[in-house]
């Protein structure tokens, strides 16, 4: 039994790493890099200062997602929250009006898997809010529930469906997302959406562990 239980421990581990290298990898991709690249010198010349806060922002986003890949463990939300915005303030210079943005955050006071809310946040913006010439509108909220911490992503944008296959790029990102919430926290990742709508994720932290 002891063994059967180290070998499952082991399979456990190891799942959530290539999870953790999965998620960073969709994060660094090149076109993301060269876009924020390309921001930066754009405002070089018609800005500095932009062009220098940019380039400060797009360093702590890259530093934190390879100090991820260091992480076993749940970090403050704040921590990924500030990650969050960092990623938003890169694509809102380059989208400029068609991205909007608001917060409602009620609870900050719990931990949670690092770069687990900031996927979500690229889907709504990418296969949400981006692909519409009009753009739309991304909502980060968090809130105490009596059992758990919850956090939700929503947009207005295009929607999808939620099991097509054609939909690789988005339930690969939900995918480990909701195994590093299920692994590193026990909590769960819920997702609805409608085509032409938009959609809603949630994640939800039991309670017990935070408040230790």
């Amino acid at each position: 039994i002891y063994v059967d239980r180290e070998n499952e421990l082991l399979r456990q581990r190891e799942q959530l790493t290539r999870s953790r290298v999965a998620i960073i990898n969709s994060q660094i991709q090149p076109h993301f890099l060269y876009n924020a690249l390309s921001v930066i010198v754009y405002y070089c010349d018609r800005d500095p200062q932009i062009a220098k806060e940019t380039t400060l922002v797009f360093s702590d986003y890259l530093r934190e997602n390879l100090n991820s890949l260091k992480s076993d463990a749940p970090v403050p939300f704040e921590q990924e929250l500030a990650h969050v915005k960092n990623y938003l303030y890169l694509e809102k210079q380059r989208f400029e009006g068609r991205l909007n943005i608001a917060y409602d955050i009620q609870a900050v006071d719990f931990q949670i898997p690092p770069i687990s809310v900031q996927p979500l946040v690229e889907n709504a913006v990418r296969h949400g809010i981006v692909t519409r010439k009009s753009g739309g509108k991304v909502v980060i909220a968090t809130c105490e529930e009596p059992e758990c911490w919850k956090v939700i992503v929503s947009d207005d944008g295009e929607g999808f469906t939620v099991g097509n296959p054609e939909e690789t790029d988005q339930e690969t990102s939900i995918d480990h997302v909701r195994r590093r919430v299920e692994s590193m926290s026990g909590g769960t990742l819920t997702v609805e959406s409608t085509v032409g709508s938009g959609t809603t994720a949630a994640i939800r932290i039991p309670k017990g562990e935070n408040e230790k």
